[in-house]
């Protein structure tokens, strides 16, 4: 019993490499799924009424880049925010930077 042309030959039939076989094979003899795991990231810094707190202050003077909002909110809440976060979090709400 020979299982290694079994491998290529099942990538060939439904036209995906033999990496993503194998890849798939691996996953599936960890994990007895092929389901995708769910992914974790960063847990958020800021809490809703720091998100409304944000937006606000943007709407408020539309003149305010995002490093200011940034440092004053770092203040207010004694955690350090980085400026992509506040950019980040004004794009999720659909609010755009307006040019001079």
């Amino acid at each position: 019993m020979t299982f290694a042309p079994a491998k290529h030959n099942a990538g060939r039939k439904l036209k995906y490499s033999a990496r993503s076989v194998q890849y798939t094979r691996k996953r599936f003899s960890v994990t007895r799924s092929h389901v995708n795991s769910s992914k974790t990231g960063c847990k958020r810094i800021t809490i809703n009424r720091d998100d409304r707190k944000i937006l606000r202050e943007s709407l408020q003077n539309s003149g305010k880049i995002s490093s200011e909002v940034a440092a004053e909110l770092s203040k207010g809440i004694n955690k350090t925010i980085s400026v992509r976060t506040i950019r980040k979090w004004l794009q999720e709400a659909g609010v755009r930077g307006k040019k001079p």
